[in-house]
């Protein structure tokens, strides 16, 4: 069944800046008058109101939230025995376990032009190499993509990757390289 997950698309919903008014008199409050039953966004010092042509359930292209660029980052291991240890954890069982933050660290980071979902439709046909610009990818290692709005992570097993929705990223410390002189 978690094979079967796949990344879904943010909403304006579940952000914390979305605000929907329910007061009974219109109020000016950052810097906009705000009337019953209307969509603002309070991202930034500014309030910005949903326009009737904006998407309902998606987020719209003026998203302060959203980055101008995608953000590709590539987590591996941050020391031999982390790795040793989820290699064997991974053979004792059987099967591929989750990732845990506080094994990995960022090896790589990158602007990109693909979404996670176009990754992942096109990782079918064609190698990392191709699709990442020249990296190759080894078994265990994490993808993130980030739009802004909601980070995406695909986690790289034997059979191809799969969608992580709960990577703790904050516990993965960013890569030092004297961590790896080991290797």
């Amino acid at each position: 069944m978690r094979d079967r997950m796949k990344p879904q698309e943010p909403s304006c919903h579940d952000c914390p800046n979305h605000l929907l008014f329910s007061g009974s008199d219109p109020i000016k409050k950052m810097g906009v008058t705000m009337h019953f039953g209307v969509r603002f966004c309070t991202y930034g010092k500014r309030a910005r109101r949903f326009r009737k042509s904006d998407p309902k359930v998606r987020v719209p292209v003026w998203c302060p939230r959203r980055l101008k660029q995608r953000r590709l980052r590539i987590y591996g291991f941050r020391d031999p025995a982390s790795w040793m240890l989820h290699e064997r954890v991974c053979r004792d069982l059987g099967k591929d376990i989750s990732p845990e933050g506080r094994h990995y660290a960022v090896e790589h980071e990158k602007d990109t032009e693909l979404t996670a979902k176009e990754f992942l439709e096109r990782s079918v046909n064609e190698t990392d190499a191709e699709l990442l610009g020249g990296i190759t990818l080894m078994r265990y290692q994490v993808l993130e993509f980030d739009d802004g709005l909601k980070p995406v992570f695909l986690y790289k097993t034997e059979s191809g990757y799969r969608y992580e929705p709960y990577f703790p990223v904050k516990a993965a410390k960013p890569f030092c390289a004297d961590d790896m002189e080991d290797l």
